[in-house]
């Protein structure tokens, strides 16, 4: 028997069949034979059910972790034989077209310089090196994603989450990986990945938002070959928040979860950086990276060394131009070196409110869209891309004095900053944005969410934080004429006062107010600061 998933294949014996599987329903006990194992169905509808060491077995072809290392691998040794290959001909080509020098000749030529020539094949030698080493690292580190496997009993299909955070930094969605579960009677393994970049000491389990018993059997964090089981007990020890969980009980097949609301979760204390750590360091293979980049680097070295055409050309540069050429060369491929080395490069932390793009998986079905998922890739995690990212906006914001992101960002006086696009730029003019129709679209559907609230005995009111040049027009650039002192907020008001019964609380009069005594936007955010909504509340 097969179990063929994506990328990998378990397969089983009679013998393993045999103790793996069970006849539940409609079906006499194995019987051995020489040909296999021999099942008679005693009704219309037979099935096995597998066992937990056959689950466990099989859940192996599901890993969605693409096995590169060896496709790498047997690439290299290719390129490597083509390349011994290429220079033994052309070795073999010269010598047979090798033409008896004479002295005169040979006196005659120049002298090439050694410099230039040590200089470059150094500088080819450490990026072959580099890039070698750096991609056997990315490959060995996709090839050792570490994960917390958890066996699990739910009876509802749902999504379970795994929320990981470092000191001092709360839980968010930015820090998160998802699992979907199917609703099934038996237990079955759920895959949380951990992030690839970083380690973090603590962990939340989310356990679905439409349970009314969860069942967990076991929990294992694994890493490549190498694993690390954790007592499905200690995770209620280890936890040091519980969210809407009403019951917990301990039974000898595992641990029963019962949810009191639609998030509950296990927030966990225990610092597990150090043994996840030691995880990670034995379950990935990377003690070869090394020596092979330094055999990729010697051959590479060799094939320079030997070429004489590459000894002519540089043999008519200058010490100085051919260190700075090499320099200029290696510092346009440094991120695409630390992209390929992580160790060049921090830990990039998650300093974005958004989820960035993952490599695209590449199969014959994905070749129209593998391209276009590669540059979304490697447009946010290119070497060194948060530094740059502050230079740049640096240079802009506080040499050049203009925005870094024009489409987005706009440059105002005394160091303000406020938001812009098309449709806002017509807000700040004070130019009319809404036609009659679309009003009434804004009105029936806010009204639909009263009518909803009013049914259930809530009262609705509507409150608008107003964009901050409508609080600080006094700082937006003088380019910025304002044709009309109506604002998007007053075409709303308006017409809900003319045609709706719902209130709208407007807030510029107490942020107006405040703003008199402290700042209640950030300088250099579009965000209302915490004095904002206190003068707000003060209202």
């Amino acid at each position: 028997m097969e179990v063929r998933g994506r990328f990998r294949t378990a397969r089983f014996d009679a013998e393993a069949l045999e103790t793996g599987l069970i006849p539940s329903q409609q079906l006499e006990p194995f019987k051995r034979s020489e040909q296999g194992l021999e099942l008679r169905c005693t009704g219309g509808d037979p099935y096995l059910t597998a066992n937990a060491e056959f689950m466990q077995q099989a859940a192996v072809a599901f890993d969605p972790v693409r096995p590169v290392l060896g496709p790498v691998f047997i690439a290299s040794l290719a390129g490597l034989f083509s390349l011994l290959l290429v220079i033994s001909i052309r070795n073999l080509a010269a010598r047979r077209s090798e033409v008896e020098v004479t002295p005169a000749v040979a006196a005659a030529r120049p002298p090439w310089p050694r410099a230039p020539f040590i200089v470059a094949v150094i500088a080819i030698d450490l990026a072959t090196l580099l890039a070698t080493f750096g991609l056997l690292l990315r490959t060995h580190t996709a090839d050792a994603l570490l994960t917390l496997d958890l066996r699990m009993t739910v009876r509802r299909n749902d999504l379970f989450h795994l929320f990981h955070r470092h000191e001092g930094t709360p839980f968010s969605g930015t820090a998160s990986s998802a699992t979907r579960a199917i609703g099934s009677p038996r237990p079955q393994w759920v895959r949380l990945e951990l992030p690839k970049d970083t380690i973090p000491p603590f962990l939340r389990l989310d356990f679905g938002a439409e349970q009314d018993t969860v069942v967990l059997h076991e929990a294992i964090f694994r890493c490549g070959a190498a694993m690390l089981v954790i007592p499905v007990d200690s995770l209620v020890e280890w936890a040091s928040e519980t969210h809407e969980i009403d019951t917990v009980i301990h039974r000898q097949w595992g641990l029963v979860i019962v949810p009191s609301g639609r998030d509950p979760f296990f927030a966990l204390e225990r610092d597990l950086s150090g043994q996840l750590t030691a995880l990670r360091e034995s379950g990935s293979p990377d003690r070869t990276s090394l020596p092979a980049a330094i055999v990729v680097a010697l051959l590479v070295h060799l094939a320079v060394w030997r070429s004489q055409r590459t000894r002519r050309t540089l043999g008519t540069m200058r010490t100085s131009d051919a260190t700075l050429a090499g320099g200029f060369i290696l510092l346009l491929f440094l991120p695409l070196l630390a992209l390929l080395h992580p160790g060049l490069d921090a830990a990039q932390r998650y300093t974005e409110k958004r989820h960035l793009a993952e490599l695209p998986a590449l199969g014959w079905k994905d070749l129209d869209t593998w391209p276009d998922g590669v540059n979304e890739w490697y447009k946010d995690h290119f070497g060194f891309r948060s530094i740059l990212f502050r230079w740049n906006a640096m240079l802009h914001a506080v040499v050049m004095h203009t925005s870094p992101l024009p489409d987005r960002l706009l440059m105002g006086k005394d160091g303000w900053m406020y938001l812009t696009n098309d449709k806002v730029i017509g807000n700040y003019h004070g130019q009319k944005l809404f036609t009659f129709e679309e009003l009434e679209r804004i009105r029936i559907h806010y009204e639909k969410r009263q009518a909803w609230l009013h049914a259930r005995g809530i009262p609705y009111v509507l409150l608008v934080p107003p964009l901050k040049a409508n609080v600080y027009p006094e700082h937006l650039p003088d380019r910025i004429h304002r044709m009309g002192a109506s604002t998007w907020l007053d075409e709303v008001k308006e017409h809900f006062a003319r045609y709706s019964t719902l209130r709208i609380i407007d807030m510029r009069p107490a942020l107006l107010e405040g703003k008199k005594e402290r700042e209640v936007y950030y300088r250099t955010d579009i965000h209302w600061n915490p004095m904002g909504p206190t003068s707000a509340t003060a209202f």
